[in-house]
């Protein structure tokens, strides 16, 4: 198997060009327009094309970048796309387009990024580029927000930013959150010192004003992590929460009894919810080992189902429900190891990688969750730190030296 990164690790022009399309890629993840009812499109996925174009094959892998159930998810879908074809005589573009090819996009984007992530600086490049495209835009999203509660063309309740959805949004929020928190007290934190609160405050911002239940559950898979894993970073979970009810309770108590808490509450959407999952278990019940195949729960209902494990279940009968547990699992698995063979310098790092990571099982919770592009960078990043931390043993000492003079020249521009 060939080693090392192929164009990306090259000290020229091809390398240079090759690092520009992958920030521009990773800056470019939460950028979503809906086309229609059914199609979003996404620059980021543009940009990928463009990578791959480039690198060609000269992008290099190792065994070591994939999980036998790599194959296994690709060959689950591929069944459960003939499933359809056979049983309903067609396939839906639904199906075809969204879950299929979105699953080889999904495929090609981890790809890009492991065989990227040979070095813990490149592990740590990436984790902060995916911050810094969150926070730039949860910047802009703020005032546009704030403009529309007055100005009715621009008018929305829920903040989405860029995202084309605010539960996705939410996901994007609650993913830089955990990378943020985890490493902000540590060599190698992603923010400066002195730019560290202000995107705390900014991302919870964004959160609370996305309304999104399930990015909110995420939420609290991350603050319940960092207590286990960097509490250290208590202060970021503590102070915004303390500053928020103190708000409400004294200036806003009012406003957020009549404008604030009917988005929170929204019974309407809890008790649709409870009714969707009814209807996946009777898909499931009557299709319980492969279910009804892929795209047959929207075709026949009309809606999505809104929770992964559910989706699987109903389109994918046990076995894909059990696929999905395992896959995700192994990353899981593979980044706690990661986080226990490393040292104090990239522990933080770890832990970042692995809360988000836990983050994202938990916004599964309330959307389908498995088609966010950032949950596999993530993914991609614990798989190539356990390649690192684990497989390879020690980090190279020049390593460590690339990541805190990194850290440093950020703590400086932020000064």
């Amino acid at each position: 198997m060939r080693e090392g990164i192929g164009i990306a690790d090259q000290r020229n022009w091809r390398g240079t060009i090759y690092q520009l399309l992958l920030g521009l890629l990773l800056l470019l993840l939460p950028v979503q327009f809906a086309l229609g009812t059914e199609i979003r499109f996404a620059p980021s996925d543009v940009v990928l094309l463009l990578l791959v174009l480039f690198g060609g094959f000269r992008i290099a892998t190792s065994r070591d970048d994939w999980s036998a159930w790599h194959l296994v998810l690709l060959a689950m879908f591929s069944a459960s796309l003939l499933t359809s074809a056979l049983r309903y005589g067609s396939v839906t573009r639904w199906a075809l387009i969204n879950k299929y090819v979105g699953l080889l996009v999904l495929l090609v984007l981890y790809l890009v990024i492991v065989q990227y992530a040979r070095t813990p600086r490149a592990v740590w490049r990436i984790a902060q580029l995916v911050v810094w495209s969150v926070f730039l835009q949860g910047v802009f999203a703020l005032p546009l927000y704030f403009i529309g509660l007055r100005y009715a063309p621009l008018h929305t309740y829920r903040i989405q930013a860029l995202a084309a959805d605010p539960n996705a949004y939410g996901g994007l929020v609650v993913l830089a959150i955990a990378l943020h928190w985890a490493t902000v007290n540590t060599p190698a934190r992603l923010i400066s010192r002195r730019l560290a609160w202000p995107v705390t405050l900014v991302l919870v911002l964004n959160l609370l004003l996305c309304f999104s239940r399930s990015a909110w559950i995420g939420f609290v898979f991350v603050v319940l992590s960092i207590l286990i894993f960097r509490r250290r970073a208590w202060p970021h979970v503590a102070v915004p929460f303390a500053l928020g009810v103190s708000l409400v309770l004294i200036f806003f108590r009012s406003y957020f009894i009549t404008q604030i808490w009917p988005l929170i509450d929204r019974h309407e959407q809890v008790t649709a919810r409870v009714v969707i999952i009814e209807d996946a278990m009777t898909t499931f019940v009557a299709h319980p080992i492969f279910g009804g195949g892929l795209g047959s729960y929207i075709d026949t209902y009309g809606y999505q189902i809104h929770n992964t494990f559910f989706w699987m279940l109903a389109e994918m009968g046990v076995v894909g429900a059990t696929v999905f547990i395992i896959f995700v699992g192994i990353f899981a698995l593979r980044g706690y190891r990661a986080y226990k063979a490393a040292d104090e310098q990239y522990r933080g790092l770890m832990a970042g990688l692995l809360i988000a990571h836990l983050a994202m099982i938990g916004l599964s919770v309330g959307i389908e969750a498995f088609y966010q592009r950032s949950w596999w960078v993530v993914m991609a990043l614990l798989n190539a730190s356990w390649v690192l931390m684990v497989k390879r043993g020690a980090v190279p000492v020049a390593h460590d030296t690339a990541v805190t003079a990194a850290a440093d020249g950020a703590h400086a521009a932020g000064e």
